[in-house]
């Protein structure tokens, strides 16, 4: 018939393509935020290292001030890599260290600053916010609530489960969840939009169908759509995850 090439059934064909798509796509690119702020020559001037869904996970050296300034069309949220950064915001001030972050809803004005050479991460939409949210444009009065950092340690505790995920911040359909991994967890499927990684303390091995990665402390990758991995840590470790809800 018309599908067939070369005497190939469709269904061979099928089964033929879906093996090349499982051999090729599943290099996982493991990326050091450290290695590529390494690299940067200006602080406050963020480079993306990739995107989950239409939010965009991002990387800055902060060191110095950046000026008040506020999105009315879009959250972030900051993650400290590496070192400590002082955000001050309309809604209380916070200094975030290794392990914390901050979510700043759109809106709500605010700086960041370091005394010494810091590392963080920025999690912000990158396809047009003014498009997509629009009608939800909002300036903070300063009456709302204080902003509260998170810090993932005091998120887990002695009688979490290993592998269960606790949410801690929510943007744009978009969850931050953070786990600990001992031993073997089962077997997951990445979210549309694809899935990102993040070894915050510990060693991450993660398994797939073509073989395996291994994420060092401090490294993240990013896990294309509809891929099927476990997760295994010899010892613990303690991972954030960043992916469609």
């Amino acid at each position: 018939g018309a599908c067939g090439t070369a005497g190939v059934k469709f269904g061979d064909w099928r089964l033929n393509l879906q093996s090349l798509i499982s051999n090729t796509s599943m290099t996982l690119q493991i990326i050091s935020p450290s290695e590529t702020a390494s690299r940067m020559d200006r602080a406050f001037a963020p480079v993306q290292l990739g995107t989950v869904g239409d939010v965009g996970v991002l990387v800055f050296v902060a060191q110095g001030e950046i000026n008040w300034h506020r999105h009315i069309d879009e959250d972030e949220i900051f993650l400290t890599h590496e070192g400590s950064v002082k955000i001050n915001t309309q809604l209380g001030n916070t200094l975030l260290r290794v392990g914390e972050a901050l979510l700043i809803p759109k809106g709500v004005a605010h700086h960041s600053g370091a005394t010494e050479s810091a590392i963080v991460l920025l999690f912000r939409q990158q396809v047009m916010p003014e498009r997509k949210n629009g009608h939800r444009k909002h300036l903070a009065t300063g009456e709302e609530p204080l902003l509260k950092k998170i810090r993932f340690a005091d998120v887990l505790s002695d009688s979490t489960p290993d592998y269960q995920p606790m949410k801690v911040a929510a943007m744009e359909s978009h969850a931050m969840t953070v786990f600990t991994a001992r031993g073997s967890g089962i077997e997951e499927e990445s979210k549309t939009g694809g899935t990102m990684l993040y070894a915050l303390y510990g060693e991450l091995e993660i398994k797939l169908d073509s073989g395996k990665a291994l994420l060092e402390q401090g490294q993240m990758t990013f896990l294309p759509r509809q891929t099927h991995y476990r997760l295994h840590a010899e010892k613990s470790a303690i991972v954030v995850r960043f992916e469609k809800e």
